[in-house]
């Protein structure tokens, strides 16, 4: 799991994988490409250098702190959304089939230096943690009000947590004397029941909050199911995961989908030398799908 990543402090953005997206992704220069995890532009920007200029490039991305990374390039159409309503977007602009999608999971150096975004335990910050801030729920909001139940599924699934029963006791028991309002807020109960590494601990339990708050998961099954609907026979989705789950995930629908197989050099991890110039990339895994039939009902 992506667990390290929040304890590493801040840094630059560089693209993940980079030349490996672009090797895989790229099969036809004058094709439609999708970027759905736009970010601060990385991999958008490289995908446009090495099209031509009758390929038409379609990015995402959820949080509009994007907006200001947008590059100036008449082959590129931006909408702030989320992706999971990739397929009516592309349906609705004329987009369809497309060459390839690609989809970086991992959370954002932005999200991460955004000192009012709260996705960091090593950060004073407002307990927020949403990548759209048009969700009206943030973090300190949903501590204030999920049940114990639904804290310890939160806590066990998505940060598999051992003692995910105790912990989601505590915070039930502690929020009825304080409010969780920010990181350090947070920080100061889980610290007490952190077992093993704690910075490990508290990652992992700050990642649980974050995918709950966000409904991430439900997102890439939605995306990973549209995929194979808006990609031309041939064409290749790109996932690049950060932690267990989502990588489960991908797997799992692949050994279901009858149209999506899985490029014999999947998954691509980043080399040594990428790791020491970039350690976000330490735990990326790059799996490659490629589409070999029609899917029912095209």
């Amino acid at each position: 799991m992506d667990v390290d990543l929040q304890a590493r402090g801040a840094y630059r953005h560089i693209p993940v994988m980079l030349n490996q997206v672009l090797d895989y992704l790229i099969t036809d220069k004058d094709g439609i490409y999708v970027d759905v995890t736009f970010g601060q532009g990385g991999h958008t920007k490289a995908i446009l250098r090495s099209l031509s200029m009758n390929a038409t490039v379609f990015a995402m991305d959820v949080d509009k702190r994007a907006l200001k990374y947008v590059p100036d390039d008449n082959r590129l159409i931006f909408v702030r959304h989320n992706f999971r309503y990739m397929q009516f977007f592309l349906e609705y602009l004329g987009l369809l089939p497309v060459s390839g999608i690609l989809a970086d999971l991992g959370v954002s150096s932005e999200h991460i230096d955004s000192p009012e975004a709260g996705f960091t335990f090593r950060k004073p910050a407002p307990l927020d943690m949403r990548m759209d801030q048009d969700i009206p729920v943030p973090a300190s909001e949903f501590l204030r009000h999920v049940s114990e139940t639904q804290l310890e599924r939160i806590f066990r699934e998505y940060g598999e947590i051992e003692n995910a029963r105790v912990l989601a006791r505590a915070i039930v028991s502690s929020r009825r004397k304080q409010i969780f309002s920010t990181t350090t807020d947070l920080v100061s109960i889980v610290r007490r029941y952190a077992m093993g590494n704690p910075k490990r601990y508290l990652a992992r339990t700050f990642q649980a909050i974050r995918i709950a708050i966000n409904d991430e998961l439900e997102s890439l099954r939605r995306l990973l199911i549209q995929a194979e609907r808006v990609l031309k026979t041939g064409g290749r989705l790109l996932v690049i995961t950060f932690h267990s789950l989502e990588d489960r995930l991908v797997k799992n629908y692949v050994r279901e989908s009858k149209c999506m197989r899985e490029h014999p050099d999947s998954p691509v991890l980043p080399d040594p030398e990428e790791v020491k110039v970039n350690p976000r990339a330490r735990s990326a895994k790059l799996r490659i799908l490629e589409k070999v039939c029609e899917h029912e009902g095209q």
